[in-house]
């Protein structure tokens, strides 16, 4: 049974049509007619004759209502209090309105704060090296290019403790910032951050979970993380399917950035989830994580990150 037809049965039967209550048999005195009018009339008290008459707004209360056969004139309008309880009323009276769907995007789990690893504690203790990054996210977010990727111009150049560093960076410029682990080879974003998590962004893109299940709030940091849980190559292959655009319009929507880890580069596997990632989710913009040893002048990049990459930033420590 459907939703209307569980709400049409509502309506009758808080009313007194309802469909369940047999209709009462015409007076003897009365012909047979057609179906009986939607609203109801009333009889004079003590009337002479068999005539029947048209309801009049004024008589007493307690005059017993009974149906009668209407005029062919039009019935004068009734005051509102007169007919209060036989009005015939819209149906979406009797439905319970669904309640608003809030315009926050909440995630499922809520932690006080992350535990940042110890390089990435050391690296945010000096905010004056990334200073000159806020004026480039400033620029980004003027032009409407707020999904901003990192990857690695090698293995092991650190992506994961930049793209934290850089969460952490812009969230404490007072904007709300989202923080996805897009390395499906090594998925491990959520160490980084001193979590152990049971789902991830493959559960959502397998359709497992809802988004808002997989995905963590830290109330101190004001970073929303959706991590990988495992991570794999067979995970990484729907990406293509339609969650993952969602996965990337619903974020991009909520927050002002979203940050990705897009893991090493210069790796054959994740280079092409890298690459499909930035086609898939939209990716505005790139920033290149060199160990310091030039492997990004090196380095051949896909067109879908060579097109939107901006600079790179150098990590020295290991």
């Amino acid at each position: 049974m459907s939703a209307i037809d569980q709400a049409f049965i509502r309506a009758y039967e808080t009313t007194e049509f309802a469909v369940s209550s047999p209709a009462p048999a015409p007076p003897a005195n009365q012909p047979a007619h057609g179906p009986r009018p939607h609203f109801r009339t009333f009889a004079p008290p003590a009337a002479k004759g068999p005539t029947p008459v048209t309801a009049a707004p004024d008589l007493p209360s307690q005059t017993a209502p009974t149906v009668g056969i209407v005029d062919s004139a039009p019935t004068p309008a009734a005051s509102p209090s007169a007919h209060s309880t036989t009005a015939r009323r819209p149906l979406s009276e009797f439905v319970t309105p669904p309640a608003a769907a809030g315009a926050e995007f909440r995630p499922a789990l809520e932690v006080d704060a992350y535990r940042y690893s110890p390089v990435v504690a050391r690296l945010c203790d000096h905010p004056a090296a990334w200073q000159k990054l806020l004026p480039v996210f400033d620029a980004l977010a003027e032009d409407g290019r707020t999904v901003i990727g990192v990857a690695g111009a090698e293995v092991g150049s650190g992506t994961s403790t930049v793209a934290a560093c850089l969460a952490r960076l812009v969230a404490r410029a007072e904007k709300k910032v989202a923080l996805v682990d897009g390395d499906f080879v090594t998925a491990g974003l959520a160490r980084e951050l001193g979590l152990a998590v049971e789902l991830g962004w493959e559960d959502v893109l397998a359709g497992r979970v809802p988004l808002a299940e997989a995905a963590v709030q830290s109330l101190a940091d004001g970073i929303a993380l959706l991590p990988l849980a495992a991570g794999g190559v067979p995970a990484s292959e729907k990406i293509d399917g339609v969650h993952g655009s969602v996965t990337a319009g619903v974020l991009r929507y909520h927050h002002d950035f979203v940050i990705v880890d897009l893991g090493s580069a210069n790796d054959a596997v994740q280079s092409g989830i890298a690459r499909r990632v930035a086609r898939q989710c939209g990716i505005d913009a790139v920033l290149l994580v060199d160990a310091g040893d030039g492997a990004a002048d090196r380095l051949q990049l896909p067109p879908e990150l060579a097109d939107v990459t901006l600079g790179v930033i150098e990590n020295r420590i290991r």
